[in-house]
């Protein structure tokens, strides 16, 4: 494969700050070898006059300005490498275009994450510990996908061991979808999500052609300092990337599922974490022209979560179809022991002014009075981004023409009540309508999200909770403020704001340390809190906080150590009548060709690194973590079905060596990826 390599090495010589500095670039072509030239370098932008003289980025510099950043270069498929100690930037181009898209099955491995809880408290009637242990393993042999999760819980005497859920998946990569045996939840495009245990085949739309998935658009955020971003959906992680300080944006992140908003995490070098909410711009019932999703399933439900009920047997069909650009209509039926519900709906997109579905439910069940019981409900949603892709916002409605609607999971609830007293089918038949509303708006500093829950039932009573939170960073300073109001017919009017301000305090060098009081106001009651924080270590793996709280006259202390192997926090709280010590440990043991290496705990779809026979790498993709004796380290999360790129950290590579053979990870979900990574000399002017 044809290899480019652009070196730019930076001339130090007396200059004015302000002033550009001359950058000799050299172009290593092969077959035809080096072609030396000079152009300007305006603080790491290079002028474009000399990129276009590159066929591989004439189509990316007339996008731009009079010059080209190293971000730019690097959003391109461009490796960007930076030897500060040299004061040298290699660029090589990763790929061609035409492989990005080869899916990455994996290799054959087997994992185990593990969290270890413990907690030791003693208030003024005796002393108490609690025990807890999830483990949660997986084997990925030719292809198939086994999973499997339990827990230990033991506490005041009570004490036992739980399988939360086992499962066996396969990626249909020809077809689009993935096909499944055992536990898991159904699908919530159309029906409620119930959990669910049997066989499943559904369509995936992550394996969609490009253009065809449905995407979040860009999503934007601000950054204090050096830090680490996490988008989460549920359980599964969509994107973790280090960010420079000021503010990112991420292009085009693709949902794991319709149900759960997304949750951004901002992980600021001094410790602290800023967590914003953010509604989906997608929505299950809209799809490409022309393309069929569908869930199909046959099984039973999963007694062991509702109490006392007993496992029914039940199978279920959706499907969303493309009719045009702009139109889906979509269907399906949920049929099972004494109960059958079908729906049939379209759904619209409508361009710059959102995207809209509806549709309509009918439900016939038999009650634990052995009554036929018939019902029925109304569906609306509606997502829009508007100014300039700063607002997101997302509508739901329901509307119950009668008392009767039960989804499969009500009902199962109400099979195990006393027909004497009903409180569950009393409190369901009550329902007339059900409005949810979430926006979020970035700011140029920050950002604002509200959200709006409204119930109406048909005797007149009325349930509301609002929520809003706005943050912002001026000058290094952050200011954070958040209100919620809840009220119903039957429930006293409950009112919570919370004001904080987060100060740098650069006292020590390198210590992060930040200052945040704060206000608090719980329905007229005003207390006050107070937090300082702070990191240590090269990258901030190290972060600790003190805290004391006036409402409830409580000190609390933090420390948490991310390191290769694992995730280790310790936590302890005194208050006038408690005190309480808490251990946690988390981390994964992945089983694999190269060995047997630790690491933090894994997400769905992970990767090996190797780096020949180099330890203590520094990967910057994750807080903490280094290549261990043997060079190998655990990379926590990939995006699946998406182009990653791991970020080997250069000042931790041996003298005069850099990376030689830089590449995309494309894997299929539910992956195990391993990449080695060979070094070669950095190239000489």
């Amino acid at each position: 494969m044809k290899a480019l390599f652009i070196t730019l090495m930076l001339l130090s010589f007396p200059v004015l700050a302000a002033a550009p500095k001359l950058v000799n670039l050299i172009f290593e072509l092969e077959p035809q070898g080096k072609i030396p030239f000079s152009v300007i370098d305006d603080d790491g932008c290079i002028a474009n006059t000399a990129l276009q003289k590159i066929a591989s980025l004439k189509n990316l510099v007339a996008r731009q300005r009079s010059c080209t950043t190293f971000t730019e270069l690097s959003d391109a498929g461009f490796g960007v490498t930076q030897f500060s100690q040299l004061n040298l930037v290699v660029i090589q181009k990763i790929q061609e275009e035409s492989q990005l898209n080869e899916i990455d099955e994996g290799i054959d491995a087997a994992f185990l994450n593990y969290e270890l809880d413990r907690a030791d408290e003693d208030n003024d009637r005796q002393h108490s510990v609690r025990e807890y242990y999830q483990l949660d393993s997986g084997v990925n042999l030719h292809g198939w996908m086994l999973r499997h999760s339990g827990h230990y819980d033991k506490q005041d005497g009570q004490q036992g061991w739980l399988n939360d859920s086992l499962a066996v998946s396969r990626n249909l990569l020809s077809m689009g979808s993935v096909l499944k045996l055992g536990d898991g939840n159904g699908s919530s495009d159309i029906f409620s999500s119930n959990p669910r245990t049997g066989v499943a085949i559904y369509s995936d739309d992550r394996l969609l052609p490009k253009g065809k998935r449905p995407v979040m658009g860009n999503i934007q955020g601000v950054a204090r300092t050096a830090a680490e971003v996490t988008i989460q959906q549920g359980d599964r992680i969509l994107l973790r990337k280090r960010v420079k300080p000021g503010q990112f944006s991420f292009k085009d992140v693709e949902v794991a599922d319709y149900e759960n908003l997304l949750m951004m995490m901002v992980r600021e070098s001094d410790g602290t974490i800023t967590v914003t909410t953010i509604p989906l711009l997608v929505l299950p019932t809209i799809t490409a022209e022309g393309n069929t999703k569908y869930d199909f399933f046959v099984g039973k439900t999963r007694p062991e979560l509702w109490e006392t009920a007993t496992s029914k047997p039940y199978s279920q069909l959706t499907a969303v179809y493309g009719l045009t650009k702009t139109t889906s209509a979509y269907g399906g039926y949920l049929y099972g022991n004494n109960y059958f519900s079908g729906a049939l709906g379209a759904g619209f997109n409508l361009r710059q002014a959102g995207l809209l579905s509806v549709d309509y439910k009918g439900v016939r069940y038999r009650n634990n009075r052995d009554e036929d019981k018939y019902g029925d409900a109304i569906k609306a949603r509606y997502a829009v981004g508007g100014l300039s892709g700063n607002l997101t916002t997302n509508i739901q409605g329901s509307y119950y023409p009668n008392s009767k609607y039960l989804s499969l999971t009500e009902y199962q609830e109400t099979q195990t009540e006393d027909p004497e007293y009903p409180f569950m089918s009393e409190m369901y038949a009550k329902r007339k309508y059900q409005l949810e509303v979430n926006l979020q708006y970035n700011l140029p500093k920050g950002s604002l999200f509200s959200s709006l829950s409204n119930s109406w039932d048909r005797d007149q009573s009325r349930m509301t909770t609002f929520n809003t939170g706005l943050t912002l960073l001026h000058k290094g300073v952050s200011y954070s403020a958040f209100v919620m109001y809840m009220k119903g017919s039957s429930y006293s009017e409950n009112r919570i704001v919370n004001l904080n301000v987060g100060i740098p305090l650069n006292i020590f060098e390198n210590n992060n340390l930040r200052l945040q009081p704060g206000l608090n106001s719980n329905n007229g009651e005003i207390t006050k809190s107070v937090m300082v924080s702070g990191s240590s270590l090269r990258d901030s793996s190290l972060s600790y906080n003190g805290s004391f709280d006036e409402r409830y006259d409580q000190t609390s202390v933090f420390a948490n150590y991310q390191y290769s192997a694992g995730d280790t926090t310790l936590r302890y709280l005194h208050a006038p009548d408690k005190e309480r010590i808490n251990y946690n440990q988390t981390g994964s043991v992945v089983l694999h060709s190269k060995g047997v290496t630790l690491g933090q705990r894994v997400g769905d779809t992970f990767g090996i690194v190797c780096i020949e026979q180099s330890p203590g790498i520094g990967i910057i993709n994750q807080i903490g973590l280094t290549t261990n004796s043997q060079g190998c380290a655990v990379v926590s999360n990939f995006a699946a079905y998406n182009n990653n790129r791991v970020a080997i950290d250069p000042v931790t590579l041996p003298a005069g060596k850099m990376i030689a053979n830089d590449e995309d990870i494309y894997p299929a979900d539910g992956a195990v990826v391993l990449r080695k990574y060979q070094l070669k000399d950095i190239p000489q002017l």
